[in-house]
C-alpha cells in the first residue's frame, strides 16, 4: 500500500476507480462465457445441477434426457439464453446416433446419465448387469466415441464422465454391479484421455 494512503480501505476505494483494478476484481477463472456444453442425464440429480451451474457460469447448455417434463423443469431453472433441450434415450443406439447428428460442435460434455443398483450378489443375473452397464458404461462410452468420430468436440474441449468412488476405492454390500460399471468407466476414462490428448481433448471423471 503506498504511503500517501493512511488506511487500506482508503487505498482500495481510490484504486478501484482505475479500470484495470475493476477488471481484476471481476475476473472469474471458472467462466464458461462463449462455451457450448452438453449435459446428459440432465432431468434430475447431478445432471440437472450441473446444467444449472454451467448456465450460471455463462455457458450455452444443451440438456438431454428421456423425461420431457423433468428435463423441461431443469431448463426453466437455468440462467441466460440460448439453451437447448433434446429428448433422447441413450440406451438406444439409434437415439445416440441421432443426438450426435443433431448436435453442433461443442466445447465440452458432462456425461451424467446413469442409474443406481443395489442388489445382493446372488441375484446379479446377466440381465440385471446388462441393464446397469447399458446406461452407466456402454451408452456413455458410445456417445463419446461418436462425438470424437463425427468431430463434434472442438480442440481444447473437456469431457467429464460422472463416476463414483464405488468404482475404485469404496466397496459396500449390494453394490457389486453398480461398482463394476463405474470401475469400467474409470478405466475407459484413463484410456480415452491417453488417446485423445493428441487431439487436445481432455477426458476426466
Amino acid at each position: 500500500m503506498p504511503r500517501q494512503f493512511n488506511s487500506f480501505s482508503t487505498w482500495f476505494n481510490q484504486s478501484y476507480k482505475y479500470p484495470i483494478f475493476a477488471l481484476m476484481t471481476d475476473y472469474n477463472p471458472f467462466s464458461l462465457e462463449g462455451k457450448t456444453i452438453l449435459v446428459t442425464g440432465a432431468s434430475s440429480g447431478i445432471g440437472a445441477a450441473t446444467a444449472i451451474e454451467c448456465s450460471k457460469l455463462g455457458a450455452k447448455v444443451i440438456v438431454t434426457a428421456r423425461n420431457e417434463a423433468r428435463l423441461g423443469e431443469t431448463l426453466s431453472r437455468m440462467s441466460g439464453q440460448g439453451h437447448q433441450m433434446l429428448l433422447y434415450d441413450l440406451t438406444d443406439q439409434s437415439h445416440i446416433e441421432s443426438l450426435v447428428k443433431e448436435l453442433p460442435t461443442i466445447d465440452g460434455a458432462v456425461l451424467c446419465a446413469g442409474i443406481g443398483s443395489t442388489l445382493p450378489f446372488q441375484f446379479c443375473s446377466k440381465q440385471k448387469m446388462e441393464e446397469v452397464f447399458n446406461i452407466n458404461f456402454f451408452a456413455t462410452v458410445e456417445l463419446l466415441r461418436l462425438l470424437v468420430k463425427k468431430k463434434k468436440l472442438l480442440a481444447l474441449s473437456s469431457v467429464v464422465f460422472v463416476s463414483s468412488v464405488e468404482g475404485n476405492s469404496v466397496y459396500s454390500i449390494g453394490n457389486s454391479v453398480y461398482a463394476a460399471s463405474k470401475g469400467a468407466l474409470n478405466t475407459m476414462m484413463k484410456q480415452a484421455a491417453l488417446e485423445l490428448a493428441s487431439r487436445k481433448i481432455r477426458v476426466t471423471a
